[in-house]
């Protein structure tokens, strides 16, 4: 099972049984709480309960990545690309 940015993801658990990933980033203002100023529905950045493997970072803005513009500037809030960096 694939978690991308899961929404409060420290209030829930990975069943165990399946190999659970996760891809979270610390700067995606809807799925994390950065920035500290913008209503995300009290979601955090962190790890899901019993998951196999955690992939954290922020996937926007470096090189040969489309270009940071801010907390409303990307997808509607979501500062990261589609993970496919991670996935493949």
């Amino acid at each position: 099972m694939e978690y991308i940015t899961p929404h409060q993801p420290m209030d829930f658990s990975h069943p165990k049984g399946p190999c659970g990933i996760q891809y979270s980033h610390p700067n995606d203002a809807v799925a994390s709480d950065s920035p500290w100023w913008m209503p995300n529905g009290g979601t955090a950045y962190g790890k899901i309960n019993n998951i196999n493997y955690f992939y954290g970072g922020d996937i926007i803005g470096g090189e040969g990545q489309i270009e940071n513009t801010g907390a409303t500037g990307n997808m509607g809030g979501h500062k990261v690309t589609d993970n496919d960096e991670f996935i493949r």
